[in-house]
C-alpha cells in the first residue's frame, strides 16, 4: 500500500489551483431572476451573501432538501422543468500566478475542472460566456486559456440550476440536493499537451497451473498541439515505480508517434484549430523489469504508480500520473473471476453522503467509510446510483475495495410499477445520445482506476434500445470488465451478469439452475436494512458459499441518509436527524431514505456486527465424528492462514475460562485444513466440569496491522457447545433465609406470600422475611421484597403480543403487512377481560402454590387502521422477482378474538418465584383465508412488566451477543455474560421502533446504580433453557411506536422489561413486503413457558451481578 502515497486532493501542485473557498452566492427562484449583469466584471456583490463550496446550498440555509424515492419533484412533462426553479448565482474573485499562464516553453492552456455540480450551470469567466453543462456527477471540463488574466481581477461566475432536462435522468432513491458541491480546479497544461490516457494490463497465465507467468502494461496516450505548430522532437515517457524505486521505463517518440490529422476541431474560446496525435506504448513487465508484477486484488492491493512524461528534446513540458493495480477481470465458465479465481462479491450500495453537508464528502469520511467496510469484511462497493468524488476511486484501489461504477441515469418514475416500459426515455431516440454521452463519460473518466472491475449502465431506466447501445458502445471501448444492469429484469443483454434486486434465495438457486442461464449472479441489491432489519442475511451467505455461480452482492445499503435538522428554534444547538418531509412541504417518501448499516455520524448499527460474521472470509466447523477435529476454511482468494492468528477460548456458564492459540495451522487460499481441539479427555471435563454449560470460541485475528485495522483486529469468529453431563439427581437448592411462607390479604386487597423467620407474626415487620406480593385483580405478581427498604416493584405486568413496529413490520399493501394484521386483530390494545382468577391451591413451609387465570381481548378504538407501507405506499417493492399477494385477506367467518392465559406461581422461602405460563393464543388473530397466500404472526410471547429505573440503572444478563440480537439476526451474538448501563441497550434508530434485544438470554438482572439494594435476576424457566429474546428499555411500546423521530423519545422513569418465549424475526429480504422467514414466524397457538425471579445480593454494582447471578444460576443447573 505503500507504493502509492500521492496527495489524493487534486488541486495540488505546480500545474493546479483550487477554487474552492467561500463565494459569493445568492439564490433566485428562476434563472431568469438572476441579477442582471451578475456575470460581468464590473458587477457589485457587496449585497450578496456567501456559501463555501463545495456544498450543497440547501444544507446551509438556502431553500429546502427533498427527499424522494422515485416520484420526481416535479411534473414530468419531459423534457420541461418546472417554472420554478431555484438558481443560484455564484462569484469568484481570484488571481492566477505568472506560472500557471506562460512558462519556459512559452504559453500554457488553462482548463477550469467542476468535478461535480448539480443538476446544470453555464460558466462565464471575465465577462465571457465559457459553456454549459449537465450531468451532475462527472466531471465538466472547460479550456479557459484566452480569457485568464495573470495576476488578481480574474472573475469566474456561475448560474447554477436545482432543475434541468437532464433531472429526468437523475430520478435516484436519494436526496436531491444542488449547487457545486465537489472542488473547481484550475488546470494549467503545456501548449502541446497530453488530454487524454488508457492504461491496461494484460497478463498471460500458465496453462496447467493457472499461475502468473507473463504481463504487459499497456498505455495509449492522445496528445493535442496547434494546428500550425510541428511535432518536431516530442515523444512520451512512461515510467512505472513501486513506492520510490523504478520498476522501468519506456519512451515513444518520432516516427513512432501515430499522427491521426483527423483529430481536429476548433477550440471554442480561441477560435484556433486543435490537432492530435496518438503514442502507444506496450511493455513486457517480466522482461523489462526483471521480475512479474505483485497482482492488485481486494486482499492484496498491490498499486504501482505511473508516471506520463510528454518530452520536447528530451526536456518534460506535461506530465500525468495515475495508480497502476495489475489485475485481470473475466468471465468463464459461468463465473466471475479476478485474476483467475472465482470471485465472491461481499458488497454494499453507497451513497455519497454527509448529514452536514449533504451530497459533499470529506476526504476524512471516504476513509472512515473504507476502514469500516474493511473491518466488517466487505470487499466491494457498487456506486450508487452515479459516478463519485475522484478520490473515492483512488481511495478504494490503495485500500483494496471493488468498485461497480455506475452510470448517472435513473428514470424510475416513469415506471415505478414495472408495467409501462415503453414509457421509459430508454426507449425514445431523442434520449438515446444522453443515455450515451453519461454511460461513454463515466468510462473516459474512471477507466484507470484499477478498482473499477464493473460497469453499471445505471438504475431502475427501464430496458430499451439506448441500453444496448450503451453496452456496445462500453463494451467496445473497455473490454476489460463486465457490464451490470439490473433493468428490464437484470437478464437482458446488456447485462453480463444476473443481477437481480431484492430475489430471495430460493429463487438465485433457479436462475443459476436454468439450463439457458450460464452468466453468475452477483445481486444489485439485497438485504434492505432499514432501521431495525438485516434478518436471515446469514441465509444468502449460506447459499452464496454453496453454490459456485451464487457470487454474491451489494447489500442496500451503506449509510442512513439522515440530515441535521434543527429541532427545536426555542433550543439552538439542539439538533436531529431528518428525513423526508421534515424540511417544508412537497412530495416526500418519510423515512425511506434511512436504511443504512451505520449512522449519518458512521457510528454503526448492530446488523453491520452482523454482516461482519455472516460474510466472514475464514470459517471454522467442529467435526465431532471425526475425533473432535476442528475445519477450519479459508475462504480468501489470494491470502493465505500465514498472516492470521487462530485463538480459542473456552466459555463456562458465560466467561471465559481458559484460552489459547491454535499453533501450526496453514491454509492456502480457498483451501481447509484441520486442527485438533485445544483440549481432551480429563482436561477438557476438569476446565468444563459436570452440569456447566460451556462453549468453544474460534476465533481468526490480523496478525499485523493494516492501513484499515489494527493488529489483533477480529476478521471472523465462532462458537460451538460443548458437550457436558448433566448432573443425575438433584443436589437442593439451598435457601437465603430460613423460615415459614405464610399467606396474608393484604388491606389493599393484594395477596402476600412472606417468609417470617420466628416469633408472633403481629408483633411486628421486622419478623417478616423475603416476600412477593399478587394483584388479585391482575392475577400477577406486583412485588418481591427482603424489607421495606430493598423492594423491587414489578409495574404493569402482563402477556405481551405487540411490539412497537419496524419498519419491515409496516411493509405490505392492502392491509397485508404485518403491523396492519396486529392491528386488525387487536394486538395493540389487549386488556384483560374482568378481574382474574387467583387462589393457593398448595401450602407447606417451604413453598407455596398459587394458580390464576385470566382473558385478554381487543379494546379497538375508533381510529384509522394503517394500512401498512413505509413512506412510498404500495409501490416500494416493485421489483422483477417480488413476491406477489392476491385474493382476499380475511376468511369471512370468524371467531371472537380472545386470548387465554393461565399462570402457576412457586413462591419459596427467601422469596424466590417461579412462574409457569400457558398462554393460548390460538384465537390470538382474524383467520387469513384459504387463498391468501401470507402466514400470520404474533409479534411475541412473552411477559412484560416494568420497575422503577433507579432499581434498573445497570443491567446484566447472559445470552447470545453483548449487542442487539434477535432470532434471525443473532450469526454475531456470542454466548456470554454482559453487562451495560440502562441507556445503553437502546439502539436510537433515527425512526423509533422497538429495538435493544438480546438474543437466547438465560438470565439477566437489574440492580441499582450504586449497588445498595439486590438484584432482581430473572432466569429462564418452564423447560426453556432461554428466553429467544429479553429487552430492557427506558421507553414504553406506545412511545416508540408513537415517536417519529429519535430526539422525541422522553425516558418515562421505568425499566420496561420483555420477557420473550417466543420473538418474531426482524426480516430484511425487503421493507415493503412481509419478509420474516416462516422460521422465525410466531404463528396463533398455545405456548407453555416460564421465569424465576430472584432477589440476588450484588456487592460491586453490575460486576458483582455477575458474579452472584452465575454462582446461583450454576446451582440451579445442578438441581
Amino acid at each position: 500500500l505503500a507504493a502509492w502515497d500521492g496527495p489524493l486532493r487534486h488541486a495540488e501542485g505546480p500545474n493546479a489551483m483550487s477554487l474552492d473557498g467561500e463565494w459569493k452566492f445568492v439564490l433566485v427562484g428562476h434563472p431568469d431572476q438572476a441579477p442582471q449583469g451578475f456575470e460581468g466584471l464590473a458587477y457589485d456583490d457587496a449585497g450578496w451573501g456567501t456559501l463555501r463550496v463545495p456544498s450543497n446550498w440547501e444544507c446551509r440555509g438556502h431553500g429546502r432538501p427533498v427527499y424522494t424515492n422515485f416520484e420526481y419533484p416535479f411534473l414530468v412533462n419531459p423534457p420541461f422543468v418546472p417554472d420554478e426553479n431555484p438558481t443560484g448565482c455564484y462569484r469568484r474573485t481570484f488571481a492566477v500566478d505568472e506560472a500557471l499562464v506562460g512558462g519556459s516553453h512559452g504559453p500554457r492552456r488553462l482548463f477550469l475542472s467542476f468535478k461535480g455540480v448539480a443538476s446544470a450551470f453555464s460558466v462565464w469567466l471575465n465577462g465571457q460566456h465559457v459553456g454549459y453543462s449537465e450531468d451532475s456527477c462527472v466531471p465538466a471540463e472547460f479550456e479557459v486559456t484566452d480569457l485568464v488574466a495573470p495576476g488578481p481581477g480574474n472573475v469566474l461566475c456561475l448560474k447554477v440550476l436545482r432543475w434541468c432536462s437532464g433531472s429526468y435522468l437523475e430520478d435516484q432513491d436519494h436526496w436531491s440536493l444542488t449547487g457545486v458541491y465537489r472542488s473547481v480546479v484550475l488546470v494549467s497544461k503545456s501548449a502541446c499537451h497530453m488530454w487524454d490516457y488508457a492504461v491496461s494490463t494484460d497478463l498471460a497465465w500458465g496453462e496447467q497451473d493457472q499461475e502468473l507467468v507473463g504481463a504487459t502494461l499497456g498505455v495509449e496516450v492522445k496528445l493535442e498541439k496547434g494546428a500550425d505548430e510541428a511535432w518536431g522532437d516530442y515523444g512520451v515517457e512512461a515510467a512505472l515505480y513501486r513506492g520510490k524505486r523504478l520498476v522501468l521505463s519506456s519512451f515513444v517518440g518520432g516516427d513512432a508517434l501515430q499522427r491521426e490529422e483527423s483529430w481536429v476541431h476548433r477550440n471554442a474560446t480561441s477560435g484556433q484549430d486543435v490537432r492530435g496525435s496518438r503514442a502507444v506504448v506496450r511493455v513486457d513487465v517480466g522482461r523489462e523489469a526483471g521480475e512479474l508484477p505483485l497482482l492488485w486484488s481486494d486482499e492484496e492491493p498491490h498499486l504501482y504508480h505511473l508516471v506520463l512524461s510528454l518530452k520536447r528534446a528530451g526536456e518534460t513540458v506535461d506530465c500525468e500520473t495515475c495508480q497502476v493495480g495489475f489485475r485481470e477481470v473475466k468471465l468463464e465458465d459461468g463465473r466471475l473471476l479476478l485474476n483467475r479465481r472465482p470471485l465472491l462479491v461481499r458488497g454494499v450500495n453507497r451513497h455519497e453522503h454527509c448529514p452536514k453537508d449533504g451530497k459533499a464528502v470529506s476526504l476524512e469520511s471516504m476513509v472512515r467509510d473504507i476502514e469500516l467496510m474493511k473491518r466488517h469484511n466487505f470487499n466491494a462497493v457498487r456506486n450508487a446510483h452515479y459516478p463519485t468524488d475522484p478520490r473515492w476511486y483512488e481511495l478504494c484501489s490503495r485500500y483494496g475495495i471493488l468498485v461497480c461504477d455506475e452510470a448517472n441515469i435513473e428514470t424510475h418514475g416513469f415506471d415505478p410499477l414495472l408495467q409501462n416500459n415503453h414509457v421509459n426515455p430508454a426507449n425514445s431516440p431523442q434520449w438515446m445520445p444522453a443515455f450515451l454521452e453519461r454511460g461513454t463519460r463515466m468510462v473516459q473518466c474512471n477507466r484507470n482506476h484499477p478498482c473499477v472491475i464493473m460497469w453499471s449502465l445505471g438504475n431502475e431506466s427501464g430496458f430499451g434500445a439506448a441500453h444496448l447501445a450503451m453496452a456496445g458502445a462500453l463494451r467496445a471501448m473497455d473490454p476489460s470488465r463486465v457490464l451490470h444492469y439490473e433493468g428490464g429484469g437484470s437478464r437482458t443483454a446488456a447485462t453480463d451478469l444476473v443481477c437481480p434486486m431484492y430475489a430471495r434465495v430460493h429463487q438465485i438457486v433457479e436462475f443459476i439452475s436454468d439450463p439457458s442461464e450460464h452468466r453468475p449472479v452477483v445481486l444489485a441489491e439485497y438485504a434492505h436494512s432499514m432501521g431495525n432489519s438485516t434478518g436471515n442475511i446469514h441465509e444468502y451467505w449460506e447459499a452464496f458459499r454453496s453454490h459456485d455461480r451464487l457470487q454474491g452482492g451489494f447489500l442496500w445499503e451503506w449509510v442512513d441518509q439522515g440530515l441535521e435538522r434543527e429541532v427545536d428554534p426555542a433550543q439552538p444547538g439542539r439538533v436531529g436527524w431528518g428525513y423526508g418531509g421534515d424540511f417544508g412541504p412537497g412530495p416526500h417518501d418519510a423515512q425511506f431514505c434511512i436504511n443504512g448499516l451505520v449512522f449519518p455520524d458512521r457510528t454503526p448499527h448492530p446488523a453491520l456486527l452482523e454482516c461482519a460474521a455472516a460474510q466472514a472470509p475464514v470459517r471454522f466447523s467442529v467435526l465431532e465424528k471425526d475425533g473432535h477435529l476442528i475445519e477450519v476454511a479459508n475462504h480468501h482468494l489470494f491470502l493465505s492462514l500465514e498472516g492470521f492468528d487462530l485463538l480459542w477460548e473456552y466459555v463456562v456458564d458465560g466467561q471465559v475460562a481458559l484460552q489459547g492459540r491454535l499453533e501450526d495451522v496453514r491454509a492456502n487460499p480457498g483451501a481447509t485444513t484441520l486442527a485438533h481441539h485445544p483440549l481432551h479427555g480429563q482436561a477438557l471435563r476438569d476446565v468444563c466440569p459436570l452440569g456447566v454449560e460451556a462453549f468453544l470460541r474460534l476465533r481468526c485475528e490480523l496478525r499485523e496491522a493494516t492501513p484499515w485495522a489494527p493488529a489483533g483486529h477480529v476478521v471472523a469468529q465462532q462458537e460451538f457447545a460443548v458437550p457436558v453431563q448433566r448432573p443425575s439427581s438433584s443436589v437442593g437448592s439451598p435457601s437465603s433465609q430460613a423460615g415459614e411462607l405464610r399467606v396474608t390479604e393484604l388491606e389493599d386487597g393484594s395477596l402476600e406470600v412472606a417468609s417470617f423467620c420466628g416469633g408472633a407474626p403481629g408483633e411486628g415487620p421486622s419478623w417478616r422475611g423475603a416476600y412477593v406480593r399478587f394483584d388479585r385483580t391482575t392475577g400477577c405478581p406486583v412485588a418481591l421484597g427482603r424489607s421495606a427498604h430493598d423492594e423491587v416493584t414489578l409495574g404493569a405486568m402482563r402477556v405481551s403480543m405487540y411490539r412497537a413496529p419496524t419498519d419491515n413490520d409496516k411493509g405490505g399493501i392492502a392491509g397485508r403487512s404485518f403491523m396492519s394484521r396486529w392491528k386488525e386483530s387487536g394486538l395493540d390494545c389487549l386488556a384483560q377481560r374482568g378481574a382474574a382468577r387467583l387462589e393457593v391451591v398448595r401450602r407447606d413451609a417451604a413453598e407455596v402454590e398459587l394458580e390464576a387465570e385470566w382473558e385478554m381481548v381487543p379494546q379497538f378504538h375508533k381510529q384509522a387502521v394503517v394500512q401498512g407501507g413505509v413512506g412510498v405506499g404500495c409501490v416500494g417493492g416493485a421489483h422483477w422477482f417480488a413476491s406477489a399477494t392476491s385474493g382476499e385477506l380475511y376468511a369471512q367467518e370468524q371467531e371472537d378474538l380472545v386470548t387465554t392465559v393461565k399462570a402457576r406461581y412457586v413462591v419459596r422461602e427467601g422469596g424466590d418465584l417461579e412462574c409457569a405460563l400457558q398462554v393460548d393464543a390460538s384465537r390470538a388473530m382474524l383467520r387469513l383465508s384459504g387463498g391468501c397466500d401470507l402466514k400470520q404472526s404474533l409479534a411475541r410471547v412473552g411477559l412484560s412488566f416494568e420497575v422503577d429505573e433507579a432499581r434498573a440503572s445497570h443491567v446484566a444478563w447472559y445470552g447470545a451477543g453483548g449487542h442487539e440480537c434477535y432470532p434471525d439476526r443473532k450469526t454475531s451474538g456470542l454466548v456470554g455474560c454482559y453487562t451495560s448501563g440502562l441507556g445503553g441497550l437502546h439502539v436510537p434508530y433515527i425512526y423509533p421502533s422497538e429495538n435493544g434485544a438480546r438474543a437466547d438470554v438465560r438470565w439477566v438482572a437489574l440492580s441499582p446504580d450504586d449497588g445498595a439494594g439486590s438484584a432482581l435476576m430473572v432466569e429462564a424457566a418452564g423447560g426453556a433453557a432461554c428466553f429467544e429474546a429479553v429487552a430492557v428499555s427506558r421507553f414504553t411500546s406506545r412511545q416508540l411506536e408513537a415517536a417519529t423521530h429519535q430526539e422525541q423519545l422522553e425516558p418515562s422513569g421505568k425499566a420496561h422489561v420483555s420477557l420473550d418465549h417466543r420473538h418474531m424475526g426482524v426480516g430484511g429480504d425487503d421493507s415493503w413486503s412481509p419478509s420474516v422467514w416462516d422460521q422465525y414466524l410466531v404463528g396463533p397457538g398455545v405456548y407453555e413457558f416460564g421465569a424465576r425471579m430472584t432477589l440476588v445480593d450484588c456487592p460491586g454494582g453490575a460486576a458483582g451481578s455477575v458474579d452472584a447471578c452465575t454462582s446461583l444460576w450454576r446451582r440451579r443447573r445442578m438441581e
